[in-house]
C-alpha cells in the first residue's frame, strides 16, 4: 500500500514536471502551468540541433539530467510496488514514452532524444530495483535460517 502511495505522489510530480508549461518555472519557482493545444509540429522531434548547447545552457542540461533521474525514480518505484516482471519494465517504457509524446500537446517539445533519456532511466531503474529486490530477498532468507 504505501509503495503505491509513493510512486502515486512522485508520478503526479513527474507528469507535472513534464507537461507544465515551463519546466524551468516548475524547478525553480514551483510554478505549475498546464496549457493545452491542438496546434502541434512534429518538425523537431528527430532533431539533434540543440544537443550542442547541452555544453553552454545549464538548464538544458539540468533538464535533461532530470529526464534520467525522474524516470529513473519513477521506474523504481513502480517495480518495488508491481514487482519486477516483463510486463511491468514494458509498460514503464511504454508509458515514458507516452508521457513524453503527449508533451507536445500542452505547448512544450516531444523530443526522441527525450524519450532515449527517459528510458535510460527506466533501464536504470530496473538494475535498482533488482539490487534492491535481490538485497531483500536476501535479507528475508537469511532472518529465516537464524
Amino acid at each position: 500500500m504505501i509503495k503505491g502511495l509513493f510512486f502515486g505522489i512522485w508520478l503526479a510530480l513527474y507528469l507535472a514536471g513534464m507537461w507544465t508549461y515551463s519546466s524551468t518555472a516548475f524547478m525553480y519557482d514551483q510554478h505549475i502551468q498546464f496549457v493545452f493545444t491542438t496546434d502541434v509540429s512534429w518538425e523537431r522531434f528527430f532533431s539533434l540541433r540543440y544537443v550542442g548547447d547541452l555544453q553552454t545552457d545549464e538548464d538544458l542540461l539540468f533538464s535533461k539530467i532530470a529526464h534520467v533521474f525522474s524516470s529513473a525514480l519513477l521506474a523504481f518505484l513502480f517495480f518495488l510496488w508491481l514487482g519486477l516482471r516483463t510486463w511491468t519494465v514494458a509498460a514503464m517504457l511504454i508509458f515514458v514514452t507516452t508521457v513524453e509524446v503527449v508533451q507536445e500537446f500542452f505547448t512544450r517539445d516531444a523530443r526522441a532524444l527525450d524519450i532515449v533519456l527517459n528510458g535510460t532511466g527506466v533501464c536504470i531503474g530496473v538494475f535498482a530495483a533488482a539490487v534492491w529486490l535481490l538485497g531483500s530477498r536476501k535479507k528475508s532468507a537469511e532472518e529465516v535460517n537464524v
